[in-house]
């Protein structure tokens, strides 16, 4: 495999062979984690990473696959020297983490999707990445981040505070290599598509969707947790950023589901790393959790 050392974060109390992977979705980065980060940490050596095509990994320039995306992170284990993960992704990283599973079920324990889908055909995110074929001034960009706004987060009403800080970040990250690097994430995001093999997963999987998410993704983590025999599916209050705006439910029942399966290691550390980056120092059904919004 070759392809870019993804950047990341680690924190927490592992030094082993095993660590829990938290994946971003569509045009996030590691910090979209950090909240849930801070609570895996007490038990777990913890990964939060950039994907491939934003935030602070390099993107190659080639084509880019949910596959890629998956191969960036087995490359990343490796380097780590982690054999095994328990791994949790958002949206997007949902799709990555279950291809991972799928095709290296030898390297994962237990699955974590939050928010996320079997395939997305959406005409919306198709036209978006037309659009982002074309040089990108700070205006289009501004323009760009509503309608992701809109699609993803209901204009960000459903999100609130948290919306309002993801949608202000985000506007304030425009240049042509997050453009490009938002294009093929979409590009990718649409063709991906786990409908004829999910259901053929069989390792300990919890699927995490949210109350005021858009209906297309509860009814995707319905037809995962159907298909996915060993499932468990949890409902929290709150829109689609569930990693922000639940972000203390969220960790905990992310650390009581893989405290079932993984083997917590406890030698502190806390680094950075990546590619061109110096290294420095039992869950109900449907739960429901009260609202409490992380600090970006």
């Amino acid at each position: 495999m070759t392809g870019p050392v993804l950047f990341h974060r680690i924190a927490g109390t592992g030094t082993g062979e095993d660590a829990v992977i938290l994946l971003p979705g569509l045009q996030a980065d590691h910090r979209i984690w950090r909240a849930v980060l801070s609570i895996l940490a007490a038990d777990w050596r913890t990964v939060a990473v950039d994907n491939r095509g934003f935030g602070q990994t390099r993107f190659c320039g080639e084509p880019l696959s949910i596959e890629a995306m998956a191969n960036d992170v087995l490359r990343l284990m490796d380097t780590l020297s982690v054999s095994r993960v328990c791994i949790a992704g958002h949206s997007m990283g949902g799709a990555i983490a279950q291809w991972l599973a799928y095709h290296h079920p030898e390297r994962v324990r237990a699955l974590a999707l939050c928010n996320t889908f079997r395939a997305m055909r959406s005409v919306e995110l198709a036209a978006i990445a037309d659009r982002l074929k074309e040089p990108c001034d700070a205006r289009d960009w501004a323009d760009i981040q509503r309608q992701l706004t809109s699609r993803l987060f209901a204009g960000g009403a459903l999100l609130g505070a948290a919306g309002a800080a993801i949608a202000e970040r985000r506007a304030a990250t425009t240049n042509a290599i997050h453009a490009s690097g938002l294009r093929r994430q979409i590009e990718a995001l649409l063709s991906f598509d786990s409908r004829d093999w999910v259901g053929q997963l069989s390792l300990p999987t919890l699927i995490v969707d949210s109350a005021a998410d858009r209906p297309f993704f509860a009814e995707e983590a319905s037809s995962l947790s159907r298909a996915i025999h060993a499932s468990r599916r949890v409902t929290l209050p709150g829109g689609h950023a569930s990693t922000v705006e639940q972000w203390r439910a969220l960790g905990h029942l992310l650390k009581t589901f893989f405290g079932e399966f993984g083997q917590p290691d406890r030698s502190p550390v806390s680094v950075y790393g990546g590619q061109g980056v110096p290294r420095l120092q039992g869950v109900s059904q449907n739960r429901q959790v009260s609202r409490n919004v992380a600090p970006l």
